[in-house]
């Protein structure tokens, strides 16, 4: 349930930023590695595509990055931007997309949520955010960038050592096979760090 509260889902005034939220899911929630766009490319695309502030979201996004080179980075962002679209800027759920301009509702669609991504090297087919979410929770990546978040929240430091990646593949483990919780990813990286037997140096 953590991927849906509206602290992950807020976006900006009347717009999802949907993107947005595909990247911070690509990022934090897969741990997916992701370079900033070049700015000439963006903005030549935004030439390019013309008026489509009417349009729907998906829509809107497909005609910006559906084009080499963008659609190397937003072939991994886009799915997992369009099937969280069932939930509005303030993390409620809606049946609608309301367009917006200068605070007035200009056009309303019908949301179109479903969309294929690749998790653990296999192709998913999902049509909603509860969807989305529910096959990250399923999936190994899920797992394992969930147990590296915990682990840099504990010792505030990234994994860096083969004996920090090791415990990490056993936190992930444990979630995967024997169901462990957010309290034994806890206790497992606290309990294995020197924290409490370390002396200040001189």
């Amino acid at each position: 349930g953590l991927l849906l509260r509206p602290g992950v889902l807020l976006g900006e005034a009347h717009s999802t930023a949907p993107l947005m939220r595909g990247v911070f899911m690509l990022r934090q929630v897969l741990c997916g590695e992701l370079a900033a766009p070049p700015t000439d490319i963006v903005n030549s695309r935004l030439d390019e595509v013309g008026e489509l502030a009417t349009q729907p979201a998906r829509a809107q996004i497909e005609a910006l990055t559906g084009e080499q080179p963008c659609s190397t980075c937003h072939s991994r962002i886009n799915p997992l931007a369009f099937a969280l679209e069932d939930f509005d800027a303030l993390g409620r759920h809606r049946a609608l997309e309301r367009v917006f301009v200068d605070g007035e509702v200009v056009a309303e669609h019908p949301l179109d949520t479903a969309v294929e991504l690749e998790l653990d090297g296999a192709a998913v087919s999902v049509d909603s955010g509860a969807a989305l979410a529910h096959a990250i929770a399923n999936s190994e990546v899920g797992h394992a960038c969930f147990a590296e978040r915990v682990f840099e929240h504990t010792r505030i430091r990234r994994p860096t050592s083969a004996a920090d990646h090791c415990l990490n593949r056993r936190v992930t483990r444990a979630m995967l096979d024997d169901g462990a919780s957010l309290l034994d990813a806890f206790v497992v990286n606290v309990a294995n760090d020197a924290l409490f037997t370390r002396r200040l140096e001189d």
